[in-house]
């Protein structure tokens, strides 16, 4: 049976914001599930640094049906193998869980 995330894992929904990784909306950390508003194909949310520990499991959901979230790692970080500090895209309407495979300079993190 899977493990049902507890509420208080919960984070209050947090607007996107910003074109690029300084000026995304700053997820609070500490939290297992983001939900997401204001996505508009443009803006985006920023990891935060203290949620980059190996193993660590994020959700993000995007609750904005017709446009894409940007997702950007941690300063220093990657997401996916892609260069550091890069944006991963959401499909519209979509989440993405992320997963932290290394800690060190805000982390490696792949997306299930």
């Amino acid at each position: 049976m899977i493990p049902r995330i507890q509420r208080s894992q919960f984070a209050a929904s947090i607007a996107a914001a910003g074109t690029n990784q300084a000026t995304a909306g700053a997820l609070v950390g500490g939290k297992a599930v983001y939900p997401v508003t204001g996505a508009n194909g443009t803006v985006g949310v920023k990891l935060a640094a203290a949620d980059a520990q190996l193993g660590n499991e994020i959700k993000i959901g995007n609750r904005v049906a017709t446009a894409v979230l940007r997702i950007y790692p941690p300063t220093g970080g990657t997401i996916n193998g892609a260069s550091a500090n890069a944006a991963f895209d959401t499909a519209s309407g979509k989440g993405a869980t992320l997963i932290c495979m290394t800690a060190a300079s805000g982390g490696t993190w792949i997306t299930v």
